[in-house]
């Protein structure tokens, strides 16, 4: 049942009693400048009155009472709270009263565009771990007051009318440059955000407190904040796909049910002698243990060796010590693979120091280490052999009911494993567990999952495309910015061999080569040495070939087709003419036979550019931001 106000604020009181007994010293937020202070009895409903009928406005409800039934002023969020008659304090000059020289603020109407507050509310729904530019209104705006400076220069405010009224924004100065114009002074402002459950509010005057209460002990104040917004998008995902037709989610059906309580977690950790890393943790605490996630789902934190298991799922009991074990891999090791020395960095099945964070697909995991240089990044590991395909049983509640394999069970004797990196200029960063879970929410639901264009109809000719500059431009100095799950990767064309053969690095893949017949250009990027087609500048819409690779243990097909010939194409702000789009289904040969994998992937070649996009049904995204072609 939900609390009336009076409730509401006597809970509100009680609690900032109890936080003044545990926090004596003062320690936490800016205890030191209120001391939790509440100026209770020091004004009445009559003074109150008088002030609005003065000023010709009234106070929004939950402000007024609060004032009157907690405190006048005193503890607050932020630095002391501002008793109401001194609410236009942060605007007084040379001591001067800025309510009385400036009558009019208060019941001026608060120059917020509704259009403004929908785009602003609906970027951060559909992106709500993005940073949105704040809103700019005029210097000179008036409809408000102040409650108390946030630091850093900005202050929390209440809106007194309009859509607004009675909500809590933060506001700081600043200037902007309208256009065709000179810079001028504004006032930045943008709302706080409550993130609850399946929906987004911006919190009023009391909610803003009693949530700031709710949290004035957690260490991790920012990551909840984020956190919480991970947890609504999973809601958000799952009201926009009800029919689960983005990949995996028949698997994990965006389950964020269940979250793992904190005395099972501390239990597992002195088990198995392990800290989990702070994001994952505070993860299983807030969100959830296991279920929405990338590709097939996540693991929960029992199950999180699910895929080294035998049928009786006995790993984690018959090796406890995996997970407190060295994570093997080295900084040289990486730099190896950043280099294009190595194509992948090999683990011993013996190895630990890591657990399972989710299943990509066709014997491709993603992992974490637990330790070392590398703890808390994102990793992708893949059987080596791979005679054996796993495979998950779930109820329809998600619950994992059984497991087991594919083949003739041969071991495994090594794992390759590769790290997941950022790479911001020549900078090389892992990638965390929660940045990569936020850009894979952001991409949920991106052109990789638009529905194909219509087939070629049969039997239609189709003019063969010209053929000049080419779609895939190759000399040595060559080099495309792209970004990839919008973290920036960069591919360069480093050296011609005499063999006629390019040496390309590709921040994501590794070293390759690729060359160039007739108008043919074949590349090794699907296995070390077997060079495939992969892109023809005469190819005709309707054409098609096979690339053909062994990866994972087993036999793989990449059937092209060439879709069609776009004449432009807009990415990420440039327009490129004379566009090739070629779509490649992915298929893996079990016993003689393909096995369909549900993995289409488009590649858009611009003529003279090269690749410009890639989208695949896994929801990787791939987008040229920068071609630089000697």
């Amino acid at each position: 049942m939900e609390q009336n106000l009076t409730e509401k604020l006597n809970d509100i009181r009680t609690n900032w009693l109890k936080i003044k007994e545990a926090d004596p010293d003062l320690k936490e937020g800016y205890a030191k400048e209120h001391a939790y202070r509440l100026n209770t009895g020091n004004v009445t409903r009559e003074e109150i009155e008088a002030f609005e009928k003065k000023y010709d406005f009234q106070f929004p409800e939950e402000y007024r009472e609060y004032i009157l039934q907690v405190s006048n002023g005193g503890a607050s969020p932020g630095k002391s709270m501002y008793p109401y008659a001194d609410s236009l304090a942060p605007l007084s000059q040379n001591g001067q009263n800025y309510a009385e020289q400036n009558p009019g603020h208060y019941k001026q109407a608060f120059p917020l565009p509704d259009e403004d507050v929908i785009r602003y509310l609906t970027h951060k729904i559909h992106y709500p771990t993005y940073e949105i530019p704040d809103i700019s209104i005029p210097a000179d705006a008036g409809g408000y007051l102040f409650l108390a400076e946030a630091g850093d220069g900005a202050y929390y405010i209440m809106p007194l009318n309009g859509e607004c009224a009675g909500e809590v924004w933060r506001m700081r100065p600043g200037t902007r440059t309208p256009e065709n114009g000179s810079p001028e002074p504004c006032l930045y402002i943008c709302p706080l955000l409550k993130w609850n459950e399946e929906q987004l509010n911006i919190p009023g005057f009391a909610d803003w407190i009693a949530i700031a209460q709710k949290h004035w002990f957690n260490p991790h104040k920012a990551l909840s904040q984020r956190l919480g917004a991970v947890k609504t998008s999973w809601h958000r995902l799952r009201v926009q796909d009800p029919e689960e037709k983005v990949f995996g989610a028949f698997m994990h059906h965006y389950d964020v049910s269940g979250s793992i309580s904190k005395e099972t977690l501390e239990a597992f950790e002195r088990q198995h002698k392990v800290q989990l890393p702070l994001e994952y943790r505070q993860y299983l605490l807030e969100v959830a243990n296991g279920g929405a996630g990338p590709f097939y789902g996540m693991y929960a934190l029992e199950n999180c060796l699910l895929p080294l298991d035998t049928p009786e799922k006995d790993y984690l009991q018959r090796h406890p010590e995996h997970l407190s074990k060295p994570f093997p891999v080295t900084k040289e090791q990486v730099q190896a693979y950043d280099n294009g020395s190595i194509r992948d960095i090999e683990l011993s099945k013996e190895a630990g120091g890591y657990l399972f964070i989710s299943e990509y697909g066709s014997g491709t995991f993603i992992i974490m280490p637990l330790n070392g240089p590398f703890t808390g990044s994102l990793w992708y590991m893949q059987k080596q052999q791979g005679q054996k395909l796993t495979y998950v049983i779930k109820d329809d509640e998600g619950n994992v009911t059984g497991s087991g394999s594919f083949g003739d069970g041969a071991e495994d004797p090594t794992y390759f494993c590769s790290p997941i990196l950022i790479k911001p200029g020549d900078e090389i960063r892992h990638y965390p567990f929660l940045d990569y879970v936020e850009w894979f929410q952001a991409n949920w639901f991106g052109r990789a999952y638009a529905a194909p264009d219509e087939e070629t109809s049969a039997g239609q000719d189709s003019p063969a495309l010209a053929d000049h500059e080419g779609y895939y431009p190759l000399a040595a100095g060559n080099s495309w910015a792209y970004t990839y799950y919008g973290s920036p990767m960069s591919v360069e064309i480093t050296e011609k061999k005499s063999s006629g053969e390019y040496l390309v690095k590709n921040g994501f893949l590794g070293s390759y080569l690729v060359k160039k017949e007739g108008h043919v250009y074949l590349s090794d990027m699907y296995e070390a040495g077997n060079m495939q087609p992969i892109l023809n500048d005469q190819a005709r819409a309707g054409d098609t070939w096979s690339i053909k690779y062994h990866a994972n243990g087993y036999d793989n097909i990449m059937e092209m087709r060439v879709k069609e010939h776009l004449p432009s194409m807009t990415v990420a702000g440039n327009t490129y003419p004379d566009v090739l789009l070629l779509e490649g289904e992915a298929k893996m040969i079990i016993n003689g036979s393909p096995m369909n994998l549900n993995q289409v992937t488009r590649f858009y070649y611009a003529k003279g550019v090269g690749l410009i996009q890639s989208n695949t049904s896994t929801g990787i995204n791939t987008e040229l931001v920068k071609a630089e072609l000697v």
